[in-house]
């Protein structure tokens, strides 16, 4: 529940793509695998810290300068 408070940011994205998930669910008659994929990651986010997101762009400014 701490996660909640602190971590407003990704818990707002999670609603919103849980909120898009049951939307395509319902109205767009969207398939089962799609629906449960989408469902774990906005779960996921509903529950994740900040840090988490602050994270992965640290990870990704640190990595910008490299090819593959």
């Amino acid at each position: 529940m701490n996660n909640l408070k602190t971590g407003w940011k990704t818990t707002l994205v999670g609603l919103v793509l849980l909120l898009v998930d049951l939307y395509y669910l319902l109205e767009k008659e969207g398939k089962p695998l799609i629906f449960f994929g989408v469902l774990l990651v906005s779960l996921g986010l509903f529950f994740a810290p900040d840090d988490l997101v602050k994270g992965i762009k640290n990870l990704i400014k640190k990595n910008q300068d490299k090819q593959f």
